[in-house]
C-alpha cells in the first residue's frame, strides 16, 4: 500500500517518504492531535495480502510496543487504512549509521558507544521476545544517541 503526501490516516496527515526496507516503507507523518511529526510504516503493497507477511508486521508492532528503552523508537500506534496496516512511531532524526560510515572509519570510542548501545536494545528486545531473531535495524545516531527503528 502506497501513501501519497496528504493522505489521512485517522488523525494522521501523510508527509514525505523517507525510507524503505524489507517489511514497509517509512513516511514522515503528522500527527494532527498532537501536533508532533512521528514517522508511520507501511507493509509494500505486495505484501498487502501475504498473510505471514501482516502476521508478521502485527507482532513486530506488539513486540516493539511493550519495548521501553530509550533507544528504540517507541511505538504510538497501530492503524488500518484501505485494508493495510500502518505502524505509527516515534520520528528519530539523524543520518544513518550507513551515512555516518561512509564518511570514512568511526574512531574506536565513537564506534564501542555505538556497538554497546545496539547490544543493549538487542537485550531489551530478548526479554520481551526471547526468540526474537535479530531484526533487521536502521540505526540512526543524532550523536547523543543511536536509536533504533526497523525497516
Amino acid at each position: 500500500m502506497a501513501l501519497n503526501p496528504g493522505a489521512q490516516i485517522g488523525p494522521y496527515t501523510v508527509g514525505e517518504e523517507i525510507g524503505s526496507g524489507g517489511m514497509g516503507v517509512l513516511y514522515r507523518t503528522t500527527d494532527t492531535t498532537l501536533e508532533r511529526d512521528v514517522a508511520t510504516k507501511v507493509l509494500p503493497v505486495s505484501f498487502a495480502n501475504a498473510t505471514p507477511r501482516v502476521e508478521r508486521f502485527a507482532r513486530e508492532a506488539k513486540t516493539r510496543a511493550a519495548l521501553n528503552h530509550p533507544n528504540i523508537a517507541q511505538i504510538y500506534g497501530l492503524e488500518t487504512n484501505d485494508g493495510g496496516m500502518v505502524l505509527v512511531m516515534e520520528l528519530v532524526e539523524g543520518s544513518t549509521l550507513a551515512d555516518r560510515i561512509e564518511q570514512g572509519p568511526l574512531p574506536p570510542d565513537e564506534a564501542l558507544g555505538i556497538a554497546l548501545q545496539i547490544a543493549d536494545c538487542q537485550r531489551c528486545l530478548v526479554q520481551v521476545q526471547p526468540d526474537a531473531p535479530a531484526p533487521t535495524l536502521s540505526v540512526i545516531t543524532n550523536w547523543e544517541r543511536a536509536a533504533l527503528a526497523s525497516k
